[in-house]
């Protein structure tokens, strides 16, 4: 049955300013009390703050994330060149390098052609999704379930095996979600996706 509140936050406000100035106007007619028709004021007027409180937080992080990526390009490119100069100073050796924290770690995945490979299986009610990162960051992990062409963001995982906690939507029916992942590195994706892989969960 389709719900008569509305899911996107923008319609929600809508809906909610709409149905309070109605209960407002028209409460009486229904048997509402004053005492009741006050409670849905106040019940609208929260949930409404608490959408517009998110949204504001929504854009404080992508400009603190904007900021961020600012500094750093800015920042490391003057700490890369004051590091080659190090380097290529005739007083530097491996061991300085190594105590600097200025050498070079993990090799890192090739960024066009990169392909990660995840495994699933159940356990403990969940669904285990194991993967190895071979020089990438994490893998963000696509999602859907039961025929879904569209598979959708889940999460971005950085240990493997990663846990999938799934809620059946109908309780003893067995679901058959696809999975497929994509390689990160510094929060972008890289790479080409996995093949999708496919299991039917019934808790």
């Amino acid at each position: 049955m389709v719900d008569f509140i509305p899911n996107a936050d923008a319609d929600k406000l809508v809906w909610l300013e709409n149905l309070k100035s109605k209960v407002i106007s028209n409460g009486g007619t229904f048997g509402l009390s004053d005492s009741k028709i006050d409670e849905v004021v106040k019940q609208c007027d929260q949930i409404s703050a608490a959408i517009l409180a998110a949204e504001s937080k929504k854009t404080e992080q992508k400009a603190a994330v904007a900021h961020k990526k600012s500094v750093l390009k800015t920042n490391n490119a003057f700490l890369r060149s004051v590091i080659n100069q190090i380097k290529t100073s005739d007083s530097y050796n491996l061991g300085m390098g190594m105590n600097l924290g200025i050498v070079g770690g993990r090799k890192q995945a090739d960024k066009t052609s990169y392909t990660p490979r995840i495994n699933l299986y159940i356990s403990g009610g969940e669904v285990k999704i194991k993967f190895f990162k071979k020089g990438v960051d994490g893998i963000n992990i696509y999602a859907s379930k039961n025929g879904s062409s569209e598979l959708k963001l889940l999460s971005r995982a950085t240990r493997s095996p990663f846990c999938h906690q799934i809620k059946l939507e109908t309780e003893g029916q067995p679901e058959v979600w696809n999975y497929k992942a994509i390689g990160v590195i510094a929060d972008h994706e890289i790479g080409l996706e996995s093949a999708i892989a496919e299991i039917v969960f019934l808790d």
